[in-house]
């Protein structure tokens, strides 16, 4: 996977658009650069782009990025800005993709949904848009984001701190940088597992102690005795329920007898109420007698209220007619002030409208003036906005000063236009184009120059480079072949060695053969009557020791060797491209010469001008352009003052014609809506008239009205008069008083229905009775008394209860044995199957389970450090040939980790003894090696290393930058190294530097 390009906009403290290309440019070409600046100015928000465009994520948030986190914690987009994007090119498998995420503000200033997408550069296909963008490029490029930034982000500090950690804070920081907690999780988990298993055994194995099971004999005793009594319960049943009717009968008896005096009371209390009622029945028989005449009542009551009704009217009518005459006289008042004149009701809306008019057309010609007015105005108002974009202003025109600031500006422009010493605007032209083009063929020329001793500068430094690596390959030839002497004589010593060493050790696997052997008896190997070495031991002292300092001496000539053969390599391949590159060079030269000979002669310029002396012509003919500038606007300008004046005396001339009529038309109306004002008194006038003549006629027809309703109460006086004789009653309150209201009419009916249902009941009660009390007194057991027959029932109702007591308890009894049974041999089955599962989880558990999920964790990630050991010695050789990490230092439970020195007999030393630098090397070489398991399968070409080289001394600095262009050159691979060292500055001349700015910005740029 390799980074090309990246763009973004307002991200952190880098406000605007930016790009970097690292596939093109100075970037490419030096495959190594730098990225410095000041802390705070934004170096590690170029890896916070290339995250946020794959992953939507960044370091300083430890979730991924959502509009929540960007507005509670801020960060990401620039402060005061409304909109940021990052957006990533890269290639993969052959492929090249882009990757954009951006977000901006509403109009609300509230966050919109942020965008995502992914597209195929080659065919512009959008492979993927919105969140799953992220899952997209985890799927192309192979990697996570955790795996991503350890593979291709290296922070140093990280490092350092696992390489010193204790055993405990390693297997964490290792869990932590590579992903793997769910190792621990895996061992909690078992444990919890057989925790749980064996808390179940346990419950198991008490459940089994509580399940109580009977003798054979107690259950074959209980079954006889349960057969007995179901052949005894249903005689002494039957008994009890006949002893039981007895009393039954006996007591209903008795209740009877009570319900009959009961019966008598009832019937006594009926008379009572039914002689109550009489005097209702009597109102009632009234009631219905007198009714058919409610009808003529109702109409007699009904037309005296409409009586009463109309009078009343009357009153209001009389009171709204004397308020409408009152706002008529004010009306036509309003109306003579208006036309100032006497106006009457008759001819009140001929004289206004006559008014109005005359008012209309004094208006008319007032705004056609205004109208006119105004447009010279707004005619001013534009030529005075172009004047103010060519730097000159003027006040209001109604102001005193307008005239004296036009008066002003029209000397400045024309002294303007003097000092250039032109006459017409083709003249300025003229001197322009000619100006402007000794300008640019002048700056081409300078550029040239500048191209040219650049190239000469670089020429010269590559011929002392090709001098000193073809001096430096020399070198390494000859201690190339002194090392190859020295491995070869190593090899021969180590071979006769190894030789005497396995002798010796045959030797001293045969000394408990030789003690057996004795003098004059022969030897069962090779039959010999003399055995000289049992008493006189061959000397063969060889030590393990001197054989692996020879091997550690061997180890370090290989790769001496194999270094001094990659060096040579790498200086080759750096003289040949340094000598292609330099004749590439000189054609440029050449190019440039001839170009800048073309431009000296056209513009006659000496040879023998210095920079400084050409920069000087330069500035004297910008000086010049920018006055032929000012002339050239000073006759534009010059032509809209001429337009001012004339469009401001015509305004002048017509604002005072304006003013006229004004003054004219105020003295007979002040306001400017005559029509309105006159509509509005016409209307409400012509309302008033309408309504005076409406409440006129309702008044003649309310006494009409009235006269009807009179007769209609005569006449029905007349036919109760009649009614009263008919019905012999004295006056018409003593009819309303006989006809009852139908509601209690009503009640009294009812009443009387109530009444006969409770006569016809008491009879039915009655007969029913005497029929009850003849069958009771057949069924009666007269032989004994009540409370005889109760205690016979009671004895043969408790033998029975005693009977069905014991055949429950007794069948309970054996289905709980047999229930019991049962829940034995589930539990059994259980307990037998818990226990396999037991046993297998326990083994699970001893070898990696515990409560919080160390042993498995460190297993796991002991391996994993072995591994990361490896890889790390293999990066640990491109370094240097003195120290190795001790893959042992993974094994057991040792607190630190172990390095190897092979500068003093490769012995054994902790990596806390190191000093900063020599730690430091070790934990970069780490970091590349993380890099490496983090990656796996894929392909890294473009990596970030953050800080740590402060703590080198110059010549291990070297070494270190040395190995990494190495890296570079044999991979191909782009490697950015964020730094504050000077001495890493200098010595990498590509840079991406980041300045800060006032308000907390800064500015991005890329040096070589």
């Amino acid at each position: 996977m390799k980074i090309h390009k990246i763009r973004f906009e307002n991200i952190h403290s880098l406000r605007g658009q930016h790009e970097i290309d690292f596939a093109e440019g100075p970037l490419s070409e030096a495959g190594l650069f730098a990225i410095t600046g000041p802390t705070g100015s934004g170096k590690s928000t170029l890896l916070d782009v290339i995250t946020l465009a794959l992953f939507n994520k960044i370091a300083r948030i430890s979730s991924n990025v959502s509009n929540s986190t960007l507005e509670d914690d801020g960060g990401v987009m620039t402060r005061d800005t409304q909109s940021c994007f990052a957006e990533v090119e890269y290639s993969c498998k052959g492929k090249t993709y882009r990757s954009h995420w951006s977000i901006a503000r509403n109009r609300n200033n509230n966050l919109n949904p942020r965008r995502q997408e992914l597209v195929l550069v080659d065919t512009g296909e959008i492979l993927e848009t919105g969140t799953k963008t992220p899952d997209k490029n985890e799927e192309i490029i192979g990697l996570s984001y955790d795996q991503f930034v350890k593979a291709i982000v290296l922070a140093q500090g990280e490092f350092s701190k696992l390489l010193q950690a204790t055993r405990n804070e390693r297997n964490k920081l290792l869990e932590d940088i590579t992903g793997a907690r769910h190792f621990r999780q895996i061992g909690i988990a078992v444990y919890e597992r057989v925790t749980r298993i064996k808390n179940e055994i346990d419950l198991k194995k008490a459940n089994l102690e509580g399940i109580q099971l009977l003798d054979e004999e107690i259950v074959a005793s209980k079954k006889t005795s349960l057969a007995g009594l179901k052949e005894k319960s249903p005689l002494v049943t039957k008994a009890a329920n006949d002893a039981r009717k007895k009393v039954e009968v006996r007591i209903e008896l008795e209740n009877k007898g009570k319900e009959q005096e009961d019966l008598e009371s009832r019937k006594k209390e009926y008379q009572k109420k039914f002689q109550e009622y009489k005097p209702y029945k009597l109102q009632l028989e009234t009631h219905d007698r007198l009714v058919e005449h409610q009808e003529t009542l109702r109409n007699y009551d009904e037309f005296l209220k409409k009586v009463s009704t109309l009078r009343e009217a009357e009153k209001t009518l009389k009171t709204s007619i004397t308020q409408a005459e009152n706002i008529q006289k004010k009306l036509i008042q309003d109306a003579s002030e208006l036309v100032k004149g006497t106006v009457v009701p008759e001819n009140a809306v001929k004289n206004l409208e006559a008014f109005r008019v005359k008012v209309e057309k004094l208006l008319a010609e007032e705004r056609i003036h205004f109208n006119e007015t105004n447009l010279y105005r707004t005619q001013i108002a534009i030529l005075k906005k172009s004047l103010s974009v060519k730097g000159h202003f003027l006040t209001e025109i109604d102001s005193e000063g307008f005239e004296k600031e036009l008066r002003q500006i029209a000397e400045s422009i024309s002294q303007t236009i003097s000092d250039a010493g032109v006459t017409s605007t083709e003249e300025v032209h003229e001197k322009l184009r000619k100006q402007r083009r000794i300008l640019e063929l002048g700056q081409s020329f300078i550029n040239k120059r500048e191209s040219f001793s650049k190239i000469q500068t670089e020429s010269d430094k590559a011929s002392k480079q090709i001098v000193a690596n073809t001096k430096k390959i020399l070198e390494d030839n000859l201690e190339k072949t002194e090392a190859e002497k020295r491995l070869q004589a190593l090899a021969n010593e180590i071979v006769e060695l190894e030789k005497k060493l396995a002798h010796q050790r045959l030797h001293q696997s045969l000394e408990m053969h030789r003690a057996q052997l004795r003098n004059d008896e022969p030897c069962p190997l090779c039959g010999s009557l003399e055995h000289p070495y049992v008493t006189d031991h061959p000397v063969a002292d060889i030590q393990d020791e001197l054989l692996m300092e020879k091997k550690s001496a061997q180890t370090r000539e290989t790769k001496l060797v194999a270094s001094l053969e990659s060096s040579n390599a790498a200086l080759k391949r750096e003289n040949e491209r340094l000598e292609a590159d330099e004749k590439q060079r000189k054609d440029e030269i050449n190019r440039l010469q001839e170009q800048m000979e073309a431009l000296r002669s056209e513009l006659n310029w000496d040879s023998t001008f210095s920079l400084e002396e050409l920069q000087a012509l330069q500035s004297q003919t910008v000086v010049q352009i920018e006055q032929l500038e000012k002339s050239d606007q000073g006759f534009e300008i010059k032509a809209l003052l001429t337009e001012v004046e004339r469009n401001f005396e015509l305004w002048s001339q017509k604002q005072s014609e304006y003013d006229s009529l004004k003054k004219e038309r105020e003295k007979l109306y002040k306001g400017t809506d005559i029509n309105h004002k006159i509509s509005d008194l016409t209307g409400r006038i012509g309302r008033n008239n309408v309504q005076l003549e409406e409440l006129h006629k309702q008044l003649e027809q309310n006494s009409d009205q009235q006269e009807t309703a009179k007769i209609q109460v005569e006449h029905e006086e007349m036919i109760l008069d009649s009614i009263l004789k008919q019905e012999h009653l004295e006056t018409v309150d003593a009819l309303r008083k006989g006809i009852m209201p139908e509601e209690r009419a009503k009640r009294i009916r009812e009443r009387e229905g109530e009444l006969e249902k409770n006569r016809i009941k008491l009879e039915e009660e009655e007969k029913h009775l005497i029929m009850r009390i003849a069958e009771l007194t057949k069924e009666d057991d007269t032989t004994s008394s009540l409370e005889q027959l109760r205690e016979q029932a009671k004895n043969l109702t408790k033998e029975s209860e005693e009977i069905h007591l014991q055949i429950g308890r007794i069948s309970q009894e054996l289905e709980q044995q047999e229930q019991a049974k049962k829940r034995q041999q589930v539990v059994i089955e259980m307990l037998k199957a818990l226990e396999k599962d037991f046993a297998l989880w326990k083994k699970m558990n001893d070898l990696i389970g515990d409560s919080r999920g160390n042993k498995f964790a460190h297993f796991v990630q002991d391996l994993t450090l072995k591994q990361l050991i490896g890889f790390t010695n293999k990066r640990l050789a491109e370094f240097s040939d003195r120290y190795l990490l001790d893959a042992e230092s993974a094994e057991g439970n040792s607190d630190s980790l172990y390095v190897r020195d092979g500068y003093i007999g490769n012995s054994r030393r902790s990596v806390k003894t190191l000093s900063g630098g020599e730690t430091f090397l070790v934990s970069l070489a780490m970091a590349f090696a993380l890099s490496d398991i983090a990656a796996r399968n894929v392909k890294i070409e473009s990596l970030f290393i953050d800080e740590g080289f402060g703590t080198l001394d110059p010549e291990t600095l070297e070494v270190a930058i040395t190995v990494l262009e190495k890296m570079q050159n044999e991979g191909n691979r782009s490697i950015g190294i964020i730094s504050h060292v000077d001495e890493l500055k200098k010595r990498i001349s590509t840079q991406i530097r980041l300045q800060k700015q006032s308000l907390g910005n800064s500015i991005l740029e890329i040096v070589s």
